[in-house]
């Protein structure tokens, strides 16, 4: 399949790969013009947890886009600094996908689903809530957490929350809130104690603090083989976006045998078949 490769710059002048499918034969009368697409922590835009998905689309008939947002892979140097997974402020998320949709705008696409996977789907869900650009028309969420602080220190992993937490807030108060540290929570990776505490140490990215300001329909997917925290901090985010901003368009979607990383075949082509079901079913303009 062919793929067109570009940077988008952002309105804060970051610029962030992407890769555009077209549709095999585009579907007339969609509700849905095409579909931007993000994956999970440190992933980029040619991910095959987007890249796989993005193909199912388009044979369906659906354009794709798939980007790499300024939390993409761990850390690189980006205009402004250090940026990446490690450094990212989730929130500035908003900047990466109204030029991811623009970009689909003035190629003429008018109505843009947008996609999110993992992390991604915690961003796209709260940028959907703040202000998005006026071409979206739906949203995606695939097993995205709830960044909740005080879900945290009420569960199994309150212990290992705290204590990465201290480490952070610590580096922040020696007046070092970019330094690394190596965190063990939520994941094991490192990270700059600044953005440790953005994500994880408050309520700012708890969807119940927010849904009632999402205004588009939303398909949420989650994974029937995730367990442990995963299925802790994903759980009732469907019922509250539906109570906080209830549409009859919305939907939930279990797959049963997938897992969070698609480590099992043919999970990419049961994820995307669900999207594109939901997509043909809604009503066009």
């Amino acid at each position: 399949m062919l793929v067109d490769m570009f940077l988008l710059t952002t309105e804060d002048g970051i610029q962030l790969p992407a890769g555009f499918f077209a549709a095999t034969a585009p579907k007339p009368g969609t509700a849905i013009d095409a579909v931007v697409l993000n994956g999970g922590t440190g992933t980029n835009f040619w991910h095959p947890t987007i890249t796989d998905v993005a193909q199912v689309l388009t044979a369906a008939g659906y354009p794709a886009l798939t980007i790499s947002t300024r939390g993409h892979d761990l850390a690189f140097r980006g205009r402004t600094g250090l940026l990446g997974s490690a450094y990212e402020n989730l929130a500035d998320c908003r900047y990466d996908y109204s030029a991811a949709i623009q970009c689909l705008v003035e190629r003429g696409f008018r109505r843009i689903a947008l996609y999110g996977h993992s992390l991604g789907c915690t961003k796209a869900t709260y940028y959907a809530a703040h202000g998005p650009h006026p071409a979206l028309s739906a949203l995606i969420a695939l097993a995205g957490p709830r960044f909740s602080a005080s879900l945290y220190e009420s569960s199994p992993w309150a212990e290992q929350f705290l204590e990465t937490k201290k480490q952070a807030e610590e580096l922040v108060a020696a007046g070092r809130p970019n330094d690394l540290f190596f965190a063990t929570f939520p994941t094991a990776q490192p990270f700059a104690a600044a953005s440790w505490l953005d994500k994880y140490a408050g309520e700012t990215y708890n969807v119940a603090q927010w849904a009632a300001g999402i205004r588009v329909p939303v398909l949420r997917i989650d994974c029937g083989l995730d367990e442990g925290l995963m299925v802790y901090h994903m759980a009732g985010q469907f019922e509250d976006i539906q109570r906080l901003a209830p549409n009859p368009l919305h939907r939930h979607v279990i797959l049963e045998d997938v897992d969070h990383f698609f480590t099992r075949p043919g999970s990419a082509e049961k994820v995307g078949k669900a999207v594109v079901a939901w997509l043909d079913d809604l009503p066009s303009p």
